[in-house]
């Protein structure tokens, strides 16, 4: 490939190109496979075309640094002409389930970028999901979580499907992860999600109960936020979250300003509410309630 593209390059191995595509048919060496077929997608692009559409249903087990290259086909020539994406998308659905996280990853921001159909957001979304569980990187796992904050503008209702899935990110003890994942979750609840959502939210802010306080604080608070926001965007959860919330009212400043900011929205949006609140407020201010109120 470097002797090709020299300036009269060509001239020098007229039958170059012919000759790399023999060695694709024949080479059992992955790296060198992978070498060859960038020789033809520099040099010959529809000789690589060719040979990758010749191969679709072998591509899955071409081996990662072959797929990379495969990929990076695929974009290149679909940039070039919109109208050639619907020849990849078989080769892209079928590279989302190799072994490889690295392709995966690269797979689902091809997919993306290809098309906005809500059938491709969501199984890009899912990729990306997958793999926000999968990594053991936390650096991994962030990046993955900004792939899906993007995917927040795509057609709405393929990412609300997968809310429970992102939520499932609340169990890593990070707290730029976690405040990443609620970023994400809260802009995607709906009545029909806002039940399981909360009752989640609910579980982890009882996680961080006792233990190291200074440790659990900023996630407690993140948590009683997520809930707050939740009971004022629909207000039919107010009910189920309020109790629990009192129950931090003697935390420590922050965490309590919280709730208590809480409570009076609450108060002032949901008048059935307002009598069983004050009630337990008048339990909680007694001076045998070493409690904030």
């Amino acid at each position: 490939m470097a002797i090709y593209k020299l300036p009269q390059g060509e001239q020098l191995l007229v039958d170059a190109p012919e000759m790399i595509e023999k060695v694709l048919s024949t080479e059992q060496d992955l790296s060198a496979k992978r070498n060859a077929f960038l020789m033809l997608f520099n040099c010959a692009q529809d000789r690589a075309i060719n040979y990758l559409l010749t191969h679709v249903d072998k591509v899955s087990d071409w081996g990662e640094l072959l797929q990379m290259v495969v990929l990076e086909l695929i974009r290149e020539v679909c940039r070039k002409n919109k109208g050639e994406k619907g020849r990849y998308i078989k080769i892209i659905i079928s590279l989302l389930n190799v072994p490889s996280a690295a392709v995966k990853y690269e797979c689902a921001g091809t997919l993306v970028s290809l098309s906005s159909a809500p059938t491709a957001i969501r199984a890009a979304a899912t990729t990306y999901c997958q793999l926000l569980l999968s990594q053991s990187e936390n650096n991994v796992k962030l990046i993955v979580l900004d792939r899906l904050n993007e995917l927040k503008s795509s057609p709405r209702e393929s990412m609300v499907e997968l809310v429970m899935d992102v939520l499932r990110a609340l169990s890593i003890p990070n707290p730029d992860i976690r405040r990443k994942t609620l970023d994400i979750v809260l802009e995607l609840i709906t009545p029909r999600n806002i039940n399981e959502v909360v009752l989640t939210l609910k579980k982890e802010v009882v996680k961080t109960q006792g233990g190291d306080l200074e440790k659990n604080g900023e996630s407690r608070q993140m948590f009683i936020q997520a809930i707050h926001y939740c009971a004022i965007k629909i207000p039919e959860v107010a009910s189920t979250v309020v109790h629990l919330l009192m129950d931090f009212l003697g935390d420590n400043v922050v965490s309590a300003m919280d709730v208590a900011v809480c409570l009076r929205e609450i108060i002032e949006t949901n008048p059935k509410l307002r009598s069983p609140i004050v009630k337990r407020l008048f339990k909680l201010s007694k001076p045998t309630q070493n409690c904030f109120c």
